[in-house]
């Protein structure tokens, strides 16, 4: 991956799912479609359709915001499959939207963001 993904995208779109959860999109998905949308790298695309008005991640669409979006979309892809079918590791059990939020504070912790810890070591970046 060319762009490396910046810890404050990371953090937007964090406080944009917490928006969605506080306007009460905490059910609309689940866990299913949101492994899918990452594996076909739609997810933002998907969060997009799901939250409607509730979110805005225009920061990841078109220039410059489209690397972001594409550093975003591999990040994803690189963790979640470590969580497939194990959910309860990060606390959650049902919810789409809070395995969603979940997977970008692993991000987040695991360093998978230019800069952070896991740079060059095996991580996305």
């Amino acid at each position: 991956m060319e762009t490396k993904l910046r810890l404050s995208t990371l953090g937007m779109v964090a406080f944009n799912l917490n928006t969605a959860i506080e306007a009460g999109h905490i059910d609309d998905f689940g866990f299913a479609e949101v492994y899918e949308a990452i594996g076909k790298g739609t997810i933002v695309g998907f969060l997009d359709d799901k939250l409607g008005h509730d979110v805005n991640l225009s920061l990841l669409r078109h220039p410059p915001g489209r690397a972001q979006h594409e550093a975003f979309v591999e990040v994803m892809k690189y963790t979640a499959p470590s969580f497939e079918g194990s959910e309860r590791q990060l606390g959650v059990q049902r919810s789409g939207m809070c395995l969603m939020m979940a997977l970008v504070l692993v991000a987040m912790q695991e360093g998978y963001w230019s800069g952070g810890t896991a740079a060059g070591a095996g991580s996305p970046l």
